[in-house]
């Protein structure tokens, strides 16, 4: 088993990831620093993808809500389906930047028409 080669216990990591998710608010813990903490390898890609889709679903309900009160998934597309002006869309972008301690070229992000485009660029920028 891999995730015993490599002394990481799936259920484990994932519960503490859980955990400070849910308490982030709180303690401004990041979920970025959290997985790099645990050493996460691409055998858990998965789970991974998972908690950040998660939270950049959560990230652009945060920033809509006021505005969109329909479904949010990622198979929705930020200008059509979501209603997302310019300003919008920066705001979010600042917000998921900030939230993983990360940057994105702008060359990127013209490449992100739906949430699925932005969590896969944010996944493989995190690995």
């Amino acid at each position: 088993m891999k995730h015993v080669r490599y002394g990481i216990n799936p259920g484990v990591w994932l519960g503490s990831l859980m955990f400070f998710l849910r308490e982030q608010e709180s303690n401004k813990y990041n979920i970025a620093d959290h997985c790099h903490s645990l050493n996460l390898n691409k055998e858990y890609d998965m789970n991974f993808r998972d908690l950040v889709a998660e939270k950049v679903l959560e990230i652009t309900r945060e920033q809509l809500d006021p505005f969109y009160k329909g479904e949010y998934s990622e198979d929705k597309e930020f200008v059509k389906d979501l209603e997302c002006d310019s300003l919008d869309q920066v705001e979010i972008v600042m917000a998921i930047e900030e939230e993983f301690k990360t940057d994105f070229p702008d060359s990127d992000l013209e490449k992100c028409v739906t949430v699925k485009d932005m969590i896969d660029m944010l996944v493989d920028k995190l690995k």
